[in-house]
Order: C-alpha cells, then sequence, then structure tokens
C-alpha cells in the first residue's frame, strides 16, 4: 500500500512540475482579468458621478 501512495505522490510532483508554465499563465490572465475589472469600476463610477453631477 505505502509503495502505491509513493508512486502516487511522485506522479503528483511531476505533474505538478510540468504544470507550472500553465499555473503562470492562469495567473497572468487572473491578473489581467482583475486589472480590466478595475477600469470596468472606474469607469461606472465615473459615469455615475457625472450623471449626479449633471441632474
Amino acid at each position: 500500500m505505502s509503495n502505491l501512495f509513493a508512486r502516487n505522490e511522485q506522479v503528483d510532483q511531476t505533474a505538478s512540475l510540468t504544470d507550472i508554465p500553465d499555473i503562470l499563465t492562469a495567473e497572468t490572465a487572473i491578473t489581467s482579468l482583475e486589472a480590466a475589472d478595475q477600469k470596468i469600476v472606474k469607469s461606472y463610477q465615473i459615469r455615475r458621478f457625472c450623471r449626479i453631477a449633471m441632474s
């Protein structure tokens, strides 16, 4: 049983090492989406401020 566990652990470690580029790509995508989200929020706040100021 411990031999099977050791093999599974080794496979997990190998998979995690080969997945590093995918993980970095995902983190970059998340960072880009967060930045875009902040721009949308700021744009909404500016439009709301202008609407309030014009009324």
